[in-house]
């Protein structure tokens, strides 16, 4: 979000064609950073859920009830905590 803000045609002739929001007063860019910022968050948590569903599918995300009652330290690592 902050490119939007301060892009600056004195750095980069070759950027936005009025500069950014904060030092040229162009809130155009402001929009169009938040859209690439809004469409980059939709696509890494589709691409997430996907993820997570193969994994559920192969292997599980969870443990079953009965071992999450007794401990996870016992049933996955074999070790008990002690006081």
């Amino acid at each position: 979000m902050m490119t939007g803000a301060f892009a600056s045609k004195v750095i980069n002739p070759g950027s936005a064609p009025k500069g950014g929001w904060l030092l040229d007063g162009n809130g155009h860019q402001m929009l169009i950073q938040f859209y690439d910022v809004a469409a980059v968050f939709v696509y890494c948590g589709f691409g997430t859920y996907i993820i997570l569903k193969v994994i559920d599918m192969i292997v599980g995300l969870r443990v079953s009830p009965e071992v999450e009652v007794e401990g996870l330290d016992i049933n996955l690592h074999g070790e008990t905590v002690h006081d």
